[in-house]
């Protein structure tokens, strides 16, 4: 994101008689010293006005006005002032038609949102009290908070998720017209929850956000089956002692896992429409957090030790568990473990090796081919895990000695 590039944009706009400003998030984050969201550019401009200034652009909206500018350092949307005539089909207006910077603030969500600047002066314009909201730290809709979340469902999601990310309070009408709009959710599609949710939960502010889901009726209908905060306040201690970077399939699962929770991973990714890998990576997560404990009290063999952590989820796993260890302010078995692992492997504890035999060689060296190949693989890369083996002459001798013993041989203690 370039904000000098940005400013180029708007100047050559700004030079051709067309009046434009920085709009939306991009003045909200710059103005509370965040960064992080694009640089959306406004202008008076129409579509193929836009397009005829700039050598690279996209229409990826000509409908809306909405025009992608193509920069060296990044790309930047420009979006023709616009003025929406109806509530339509509550996701998008009955018409729009170009208007002025006036009624294109007015149609927007939140004041804080609402704020525009000056590309080249910096000053900042605002029509609809949102300096006031952000010095006051408050969400409130523009206008009638009931029309505004009739326009478009997904604000309701919106107003929470910026509440949450910027720890906002919500202005008392606005909440109201949350609580009393909840059933709207049954009308946006689950992509567009779901692509909501992941943004609320891949943010510091997850635990507070699934507190206000709760406190405005929005939960069930959002997260059918997660447990609400007073079903489930050890999740949500776990929630809040997450670190900042934390990945939503994380926080989602911590939930999940939480014995209050009346879904499960594969239920909750078709309802919110994810994909089949972040599907598999909840349900991993809330099986594994199980099978880690599991593994300290009982005892295993290092391999099955190495084979956890190799897995592609082992870092939110181990996150988890000392996000965990925090709120229970205390030492966990498997801590012990991890720690004689990491000195013991370094490195290398989290990754797989290589058989130091391939098939034919594991044949030559007496297996049957077929089946047992892969049975003799596992335990031969099994032995490497725990250690025991650094070359292919001693695998070999090991491979011998475990067809000797009926292949009962194999790796059974702790590090």
């Amino acid at each position: 994101m370039s904000w000098s590039e940005a400013r180029d944009v708007a100047k050559r706009l700004i030079e051709a008689g067309h009046r434009t400003v920085f709009a939306g998030g991009c003045v909200r984050d710059r103005l509370l010293g965040r960064s992080g969201a694009d640089i959306d550019i406004a202008t008076a401009a129409h579509p193929d006005e836009v397009i005829a200034l700039f050598e690279r652009t996209v229409a990826v909206g000509a409908s809306f006005g909405v025009v992608l500018v193509v920069g060296e350092d990044d790309t930047y949307d420009v979006a023709t002032f616009r003025r929406d005539i109806g509530v339509g089909d509550g996701r998008h207006p009955a018409a729009i038609e170009p208007s002025t910077l006036e009624h294109d603030v007015e149609r927007r969500d939140f004041t804080v949102n609402g704020l525009v600047q000056d590309p080249l002066t910096d000053d900042v314009i605002d029509l609809v009290g949102g300096l006031a909201d952000l010095e006051a730290r408050v969400i409130r809709a523009i206008g009638d908070p009931e029309l505004r979340f009739r326009e478009d469902g997904l604000r309701l999601l919106r107003a929470v998720r910026f509440a949450a990310r910027l720890d906002f309070s919500i202005e008392p009408v606005t909440g109201r017209a949350l609580r009393n709009g909840a059933a709207r959710l049954d009308n946006v599609s689950g992509e567009r929850i779901g692509a909501e949710i992941f943004k609320m939960f891949g943010d510091p502010g997850r635990a507070r956000a699934h507190r206000l889901l709760a406190e405005h009726g929005q939960l069930e209908r959002a997260l059918p089956g997660v447990p609400a905060p007073d079903e489930a306040p050890d999740a949500q201690r776990v929630l809040a002692e997450l670190p900042a970077d934390a990945s939503p399939t994380l926080g989602l699962a911590v939930l999940l896992a939480d014995p209050a929770a009346r879904t499960d991973a594969t239920a909750l990714a078709l309802h919110l429409r994810r994909s089949r890998d972040e599907t598999r990576h909840i349900a991993s997560l809330v099986e594994d957090a199980e099978t880690l404990d599991t593994y300290a009290r009982e005892g295993v063999s290092t391999a099955r030790w190495r084979r956890l952590l190799a897995q592609p989820h082992a870092d939110d796993l181990l996150t988890w568990r000392a996000a965990r260890a925090r709120v229970e302010a205390k030492r966990a078995p498997s801590d012990a473990v991890l720690a004689a692992l990491r000195e013991r492997f370094g490195a290398d504890v989290a990754q797989i090796p290589r058989p130091l035999l391939d098939g034919r060689a594991l044949i030559d060296a007496g297996v049957s081919p077929g089946a047992m190949v892969g049975e003799a693989t596992r335990a031969l890369v099994d032995a490497q895990l725990e250690g025991q083996l650094d070359d292919a002459d001693a695998a070999h001798t090991w491979v011998v000695r475990w067809l000797a013993s009926g292949r009962r041989e194999g790796p059974q203690h702790q590090p």
